[in-house]
Formats: C-alpha cells, sequence, structure tokens
C-alpha cells in the first residue's frame, strides 16, 4: 500500500482530522464517493496532489478542513474546526447539571427530567420556572411558554428558533440556529417570516418581519407590507403597492375612495336621485334612470373642442334640466347614442331668451321674437328666414330657423307663399328629404345629383 492509499484507509478507518459538509450520516453510504463518515457528518477526503475544491479549506490530514486563519461570523464562535452559533454550546464540558451537549443545546438525557438545574430521576419536567428556559413557566412539573416561545424538548425556545434537524432542511440545528447547508456569503432567505443572512456558509439569527410579510426573491428576502400593483383606500386616498411598499397615492378629493379586493378607485356620489329624468352635474347635464345615470353631455364642451359654450340650469321640479348655449354656438348636436339630433336652448348668462332663436347653419342668434308652438306645425318666413318649427321648454318658445341666404343654403330667399328656401345660384344646394330644411331650384333649374337627400341646382 502506498503512503497515498494508507492515508486515505486511516481515515476511513479513524476518521482523524475531519472536515465536513456538514451533511448528517450513520454509515459510509450516506456520504457521496469521496467522503466518509466521521463523527455523524459527512467529510471529505483529499491529498497533496488533489488539494480542496474550496480556497476556504486546506488539506490537512489527508482531509479538507477550514482554514484556521478564517474568522467566524459576528453571531458565530469557533468550535473546534467549525464556526458555530454564538448561543451554541461547543461540548459536554459547557453544560451543567449532568446535562449534555445535543445539537448545541444543554440538555438531559430523554429518561431525566431537570429540576433546580439539575437533572434528575424520576422527575416531571420541570420543577420551578428557570428549569424551563427563557419565557416558559412550570406549573405542576409540566413547561408552559409564553407568547413568541415554544416548547423544545422540554425547554422554551424562541418561536423563530430550530428544534432540531428536522426545522433545518438541508442544514443542521445548532443552538437553536440552522447552520451549513452549503449558502453563500450575503445570500439571504425567509424563515418563520424572518429574513436570515448567509455567514461563513451558515445562516444567522433571523431578523423578524413583524406585521409585515418576508418576500424571497432570488437570493434577497426583503419585509413586505403589500404585493406590487395591489390597492387600498387610506384616508379617502387610493394608495398603489409599489416595491412592497404603500405609496403612488392619488387623493378622490370630493369624491369617496371604494376597495373591493385588491382594487380601489374615487366615486362621486350619483346626481340621480330618481326625482327628475335630465339633472345638472356643474356644466353637464345628465339623463338619469331612477338612481342611475345612462347619459350625459357637457354643455360648456359638447364636440369635444368648444369651450365656453353653454351651461346646464334647472328648469324646474317636473321640467328637468338641460342647455343654455350662448350666441353663435351651435344649437343642434348629433347624439349617437340617442341616434337623433339634440336641441339646445338659447340664452345668455345661463338664462334661456325669449329673444333669441336658434338656426341650422348660424347656431343661437339674437333679434327674433318667441313663436306659438303648434301640431303640426305651419312653416313660414321671417325675412329670409324659414321658421321650421316653435321649440316649447316651458320656460320660453324659440324659433327653429333655416337662414335661406346663408351659404349654407345656396344664397337664396325665402318665398313666403310656398314656405321654402328657393336657390337661383349655379350649382347651389336643394333638398329632396322632407326631414331637411326644404331648399328648391328656380330660375329653370333642376335638383340633381342627389345624394342623401341633397343635391345641386343645375
Amino acid at each position: 500500500m502506498t503512503g497515498r492509499a494508507w492515508m486515505i484507509g486511516l481515515t476511513l478507518a479513524t476518521g482523524l482530522g475531519c472536515a465536513h459538509d456538514r451533511k448528517r450520516c450513520t454509515t459510509l453510504d450516506d456520504c457521496q464517493g469521496g467522503w466518509t463518515c466521521c463523527a455523524g457528518e459527512c467529510r471529505e477526503l483529499c491529498s497533496e496532489e488533489t488539494g480542496c475544491p474550496s480556497a476556504d479549506l486546506v488539506c490537512s490530514d489527508g482531509v479538507c478542513q477550514p482554514s484556521p486563519t478564517i474568522p467566524c461570523g459576528t453571531s458565530e464562535r469557533r468550535c473546534g474546526d467549525q464556526c458555530i452559533a454564538a448561543t451554541s454550546c461547543c461540548g459536554d464540558g459547557e453544560c451543567q447539571g449532568g446535562r449534555t451537549c445535543q445539537q448545541g443545546s444543554c440538555l438531559c438525557p430523554s429518561d431525566l427530567g431537570l429540576c433546580g438545574g439539575v437533572c434528575t430521576a424520576g422527575s416531571a419536567q420541570c420543577c420551578n420556572d428557570p428549569d424551563c428556559g427563557d419565557g416558559g413557566a412550570c406549573s405542576q412539573g409540566s413547561c408552559s411558554c409564553a407568547t413568541d416561545f415554544r416548547l423544545c424538548k422540554g425547554l422554551c425556545i424562541a418561536a423563530t428558533s430550530c428544534c432540531d434537524d428536522n426545522d433545518c432542511p438541508g442544514s443542521t440545528c445548532q443552538g437553536g440556529a440552522c447552520v451549513g447547508g452549503g449558502c453563500t456569503g450575503g445570500d439571504e432567505r425567509c424563515s418563520d417570516n424572518s429574513i436570515q443572512t448567509c455567514v461563513s456558509g451558515s445562516w444567522g439569527t433571523g431578523t423578524s418581519c413583524g406585521t409585515q410579510t418576508c418576500v424571497q426573491s432570488g437570493n434577497s428576502a426583503s419585509c413586505q407590507e403589500c404585493t406590487n400593483g395591489d390597492q387600498r383606500c387610506n384616508n379617502n386616498v387610493v394608495e398603489t403597492c409599489v416595491n412592497g411598499h404603500w405609496g403612488s397615492s392619488a387623493s378622490c378629493g370630493a369624491g369617496t375612495c371604494i376597495a373591493t379586493g385588491n382594487t380601489a378607485t374615487c366615486q362621486t356620489a350619483s346626481v340621480c336621485t330618481g326625482s327628475e329624468t335630465y339633472v345638472c352635474d356643474d356644466t353637464a347635464v345628465v339623463q338619469c334612470s331612477g338612481t342611475s345615470e345612462v347619459w350625459r353631455l357637457d354643455c360648456a364642451n359638447p364636440t369635444g373642442s368648444q369651450s365656453g359654450a353653454g351651461v346646464c340650469i334647472d328648469l324646474g321640479t317636473g321640467v328637468g334640466s338641460w342647455c343654455v348655449m350662448v350666441a353663435g354656438q351651435p344649437c343642434l348636436y348629433w347624439d349617437s347614442a340617442h341616434g337623433a339630433y339634440m336641441n339646445m336652448m338659447c340664452g345668455a348668462g345661463g338664462v334661456p331668451s325669449d329673444s333669441m332663436g336658434c338656426d341650422l347653419a348660424e347656431g343661437c342668434f339674437s333679434g327674433i321674437g318667441q313663436c306659438t308652438p303648434a301640431s303640426p306645425f305651419t312653416r313660414f318666413c321671417i325675412g329670409n328666414r324659414l321658421v321650421l318649427d316653435c321649440l316649447d321648454w316651458g320656460v320660453v318658445q324659440t324659433p327653429f330657423t333655416a337662414d335661406c341666404a346663408a351659404g349654407a343654403y345656396g344664397y337664396g330667399t325665402c318665398n313666403v307663399t310656398t314656405a321654402v328656401c328657393e336657390d337661383n345660384t349655379p350649382g347651389g344646394m336643394c333638398t329632396v328629404d322632407p326631414v331637411l330644411p326644404p331648399v328648391r331650384c328656380i330660375g329653370g333649374r333642376t335638383c340633381t345629383g342627389v345624394t342623401n337627400g341633397v343635391g345641386t341646382c343645375q
């Protein structure tokens, strides 16, 4: 047998100078090839020629051992060739009262109880409060633990501490802390809603997230109070979760913040009370169905490209509300929601005027008196204006006209006998659709090229 083979054989037989990967074992079969079972842990074999796979290990006595120059973490201390938790016992010599060091804690044998700090045969779990450890109380021979503590092998330990290796998947429990497991220095993980940081290859004592939630992302962990993108209401403000914390707020002002599940929105109280079909909401007229809004139009900007066109006024109980447009603004709008043209009132200062009319081309104009509603209505001329209808608003009766002399109707005249606009302009407009203002060709011309009821005089 060569010197190299002899050293390996000696190591297998005696376990001298063993360094380890902290994996627990009972037989050699529990360890991978090139490793041996020593003192209940798998230890790696080496030689001067092969060396060790990690820079923080040195080959000594045929096994890889931690370099004595590598310091332990701030929450650790050295125990032989290992770094253990600072609260862990290193051996039986650090335990008293007949207790032995088991997985970093001083404990009595399983068949003995602790009484006055001494392992005693036949005793119960405890004799007095100190026998139960921190956060414990002894009552009738049994230990009970305070909030944030739990019972472990007869002693009360912090709820975030491990009791045995079963609490530490992939690592070992030493002095209430999970150590080993091959973590990389600086890595973080979540454990029992606490953030643990890896120091010198071991997971340190966790920092509790308290009422927040520990969230792990890759090798980092953080305490978060919310999930990104979630929303909530806080003092009538919509708050959105950004990077795990509430921020990005938006005040609801006069509205009310309403939260549904993980979504929050600002909602305004409905102006629909069920008493009227049409009501005002600032400058907008709102159509109601009971207490629900079904349609609205901003009187100040009906087309989306106007400014200060009009206002919404309340005409009184039983009449409702509607738009009052100022002079020069259109008073007839096509509304796709209703599939019809909508007439507006004309006035000044938000008050309907009895001396204004609504013209198809000109919009609201002054200098015309009120009309008398009738059904059916008979058209008539006022100068070159053709009065098509009389709009009865209750408070005022507004003439609805077409200016025959306007360019839109071919610069014609209003025939007082036939009550139509007559166009004597070559190429001027003419109509044949009864729903349109009647514009007829004169001077021997006829209406040709009619499309959608509109043609030209030729």
